[in-house]
């Protein structure tokens, strides 16, 4: 598949901000094969109307040879001599493609923004976890920004296709707006070509040239492959088909707490282990950890590695994996919250998850579980906002409850809950009388699908999480 072109993304600035900043740190950019990241750093070159230079350790040998042998100077000589005759290497910017064929060139990286610092230098691609492990690179990662770009959010494909009204309502709406049918009606009916085309470039580009044809699900297919070559490139065949076994057994249990046994008996528990890790780092999967803190600085130290949920990259993959076409959701509006359950936990990961800014070696989501002899207490998701922790929830069908939010509230004392389904949004304050014999009092958020990537933005302007007012609970007399 070629290099995917250039789609504009909500999260833009965040590039430019770094290149015009005046103590700029050599960046590192993560994310899955072909999702866009040298497309970015063109898209970055021609707005700054600066020379790239680039250097792929995926196609080129040589290149590896050379900055294997960690001779600085021959190294310059060499890059120097790759941008265009009369510009100095200090004028342009410098990218190193697929790093992880490479990953000493992470060290020479650094050593050349010592020296040479007015030169913007980007290293792209993932990091093996066997590399992770070494505590001389981990060092070294302190050194970097990170950034971790993943597939475009939902606005991002509105305003890729034409439906810019539609993609600047998503990010300027605000509690108390409302939702005028035809606003609404349109939004559905995007979001289901969204499900099924997904945020991948390249899959947009052929859903805008072809549109919902059967060769989006042939596409997905070949992306599928092409990443998950890229992804095991160091690795065993035998490591390459235990890949394809973790791939397909997280299709179908997307949402659940992840068990080595139900992806192979045939396999040491470490090997299946390993095949995970090298899934997460290439940014195929993403895996969201069970975590007790209500404190965004806490989540991570309070995680328990043993419990954990994968995730794919993007919705459309998973679409494509389970045999969805546009036929089975044409007439179906609860898609996402009963028919294909799978497809809204999916959704939901990828725009809370996927997006955030999490450093060269990013961190990963955060659910929450109670285990009781008689029932367990579930939070599908716990969303940063601030300093605070927001429980998220999907409701599933008509009959869904939100007993695992009401939990999570009464045991930390949270404020305000979110849940997500097919309803227009809402905020309200919800009562509700526990089993304890105790009353909950706390503002419920009720978000449609289409607004889930807004809501840190909506929660952070949300009166209640300025001051965190408590989430009460008070003693039935």
């Amino acid at each position: 598949m070629s290099d995917p072109v250039f789609f504009s993304r909500s999260e833009n600035s965040f590039l430019w901000e770094w290149f015009a900043a005046p103590k700029r740190r050599p960046l590192f950019l993560k994310g899955m094969h072909q999702v866009g990241k040298t497309s970015w750093i063109r898209h970055l070159a021609s707005l700054c109307e600066k020379p790239l230079a680039v250097i792929d350790f995926a196609q080129n040998l040589d290149w590896r040879e050379r900055f294997e042998s960690a001779d600085l100077e021959s190294i310059c000589a060499e890059i120097q001599g790759i941008f265009p005759p009369g510009v100095m290497m200090e004028s342009g910017i410098l990218l190193l493609n697929n790093i992880q064929y490479c990953p000493e060139a992470l060290s020479v990286q650094a050593r050349l923004f010592s020296r040479k610092p007015d030169c913007a230098i980007i290293s792209s691609g993932f990091l093996p976890p066997k590399v992770k492990k070494d505590r001389a690179f981990l060092t070294l990662l302190r050194y970097f920004q990170g950034y971790e770009l993943g597939p475009l959010s939902f606005s991002d494909f509105l305003a890729a296709t034409g439906q810019l009204v539609l993609a600047e309502w998503i990010q300027q709406w605000q509690w108390g707006d409302g939702v005028p049918i035809g606003t609404h009606l349109a939004l559905v009916e995007q979001l289901k070509r969204f499900t099924l085309v997904g945020g991948h470039p390249l899959m947009v580009a052929k859903y805008i040239a072809e549109g919902l044809s059967p060769n989006l699900m042939v596409g997905h297919q070949e992306l599928l492959s092409s990443a998950l070559d890229n992804a095991m490139h160091d690795q065993r065949r035998t490591q390459l088909y235990l890949a394809k076994q973790v791939l397909a057994q997280v299709q179908q249990d997307i949402g659940q707490k992840c068990q080595y046994r139900r992806i192979s008996r045939d396999h040491a528990v470490k090997t299946v282990q390993n095949a995970i890790g090298q899934l997460v780092a290439s940014g195929l999967l993403t895996r969201v950890i069970h975590s007790s803190s209500d404190n965004t600085k806490m989540l991570p130290v309070l995680k328990n590695e043993k419990y954990f949920k994968l995730f794919m990259s993007d919705v459309g993959m998973l679409s494509a994996q389970m045999g969805i076409s546009y036929r089975d959701l044409e007439r179906d509006n609860v898609w996402l919250s009963e028919t294909h359950p799978q497809l809204g936990l999916q959704f939901v990961a990828q725009h809370v998850f996927q997006r955030q800014c999490s450093g060269a070696n990013s961190g990963a989501g955060y659910y929450w579980q109670r285990e009781s002899r008689n029932a367990s207490s579930t939070v599908d998701f716990l969303l940063p906002v601030g300093e605070s922790v927001v429980p998220v929830m999907l409701k599933s069908g008509k009959s869904g409850t939100l007993r695992g939010m009401h939990q999570w509230l009464e045991d930390k004392g949270g404020a305000i809950g979110v849940r997500i389904n097919d309803d227009r949004p809402s905020l309200v304050e919800d009562v509700k009388k526990l089993s304890t014999g105790k009353t909950l009092r706390y503002q419920l958020a009720t978000v449609p699908w289409y607004l889930v990537e807004a809501l840190p933005r909506l929660l952070s302007t949300q009166p209640s999480m300025a001051g965190q007012a408590n989430g009460v609970v008070e003693s039935v007399v």
